[in-house]
């Protein structure tokens, strides 16, 4: 999400495939160290090295220091205002989210629920 493209891409599925395999990922430029060092915990291939799951499970991740400013208690409470709050003019109003066949059938299909 910070770079807007996942960490392991390429056209080719199988050189896709071939960099998760390899684990060998690029960072941006603009990344700061903090966000390196907790991409890299979680894309540790060893699920039992990874951030999160190693000694101190998920309180390992909240300790990170690129969460150093963040509220933890405040997500949970649930009192983080929203970032972005989309307008929309009715129940039905989908104009916040992508066209297309896909979109149309989880509508109808969620719409039962």
């Amino acid at each position: 999400m910070l770079a807007s493209y996942p960490p392991f891409v390429d056209d080719d599925p199988m050189k896709t495939y071939a960099k998760i395999m390899l684990g060998k990922v690029k960072y941006p430029r603009h990344f700061t160290p903090n966000a390196i060092e907790i991409i890299r915990g979680l894309l540790v291939a060893k699920p039992t090295k990874r951030l999160g799951i190693v000694h101190g499970g998920v309180s390992k991740i909240h300790h990170q220091a690129w969460f150093e400013n963040f509220d933890w208690d405040a997500l949970f409470e649930g009192s983080i205002p929203a970032p972005i709050i989309p307008k929309i003019s009715s129940d039905e109003d989908r104009s916040n989210f992508e066209t297309g066949i896909y979109t149309e059938v989880l509508f109808i299909f969620f719409a039962f629920f």
